[in-house]
């Protein structure tokens, strides 16, 4: 994921980055991560607190918000997609090995941790 939104950034070719440059690059990564990985929203992955943190973010930048607010409100997203995954019957991923039961109020592992490193990257702004 860093990787892919480091390449992203180094084909721009630039000195100095913009919070849309940042933007569009987490868009890139998060893409590429989900069309390459094969899961999509709803499989129970880290996709599901990944896609709606990086479409806050970019939605927010572009909207001209402050960097630290927008990343606020990946953050959240990202919390909120990582708890959506305690409802979903996991379709892929590690997590589609175990039984729903064994899952039930479970957050997904990935997705959870997507929340927690969105999570710190806002709070050290």
């Amino acid at each position: 994921m860093f990787s892919s939104i480091a390449s992203h950034l180094v084909s721009l070719k630039k000195e100095n980055y913009s919070p849309i440059d940042f933007a569009t690059a987490f868009e890139v990564a998060s893409k590429s991560l989900s069309r390459y990985g094969g899961a999509q929203l709803g499989d129970r992955t880290m996709i599901d607190a990944l896609l709606p943190a990086c479409q806050s973010f970019a939605n927010s930048i572009r909207q001209d918000q402050p960097l630290k607010e927008s990343l606020k409100k990946a953050s959240e997203e990202a919390e909120k997609g990582a708890q959506e995954t305690t409802k979903m019957k996991a379709r892929a991923g590690r997590s589609s090995y175990i039984s729903f039961e064994n899952l039930h109020s479970v957050p997904d592992p990935g997705a959870h941790a997507v929340s927690i490193w969105i999570k710190a990257i806002y709070s050290q702004m």
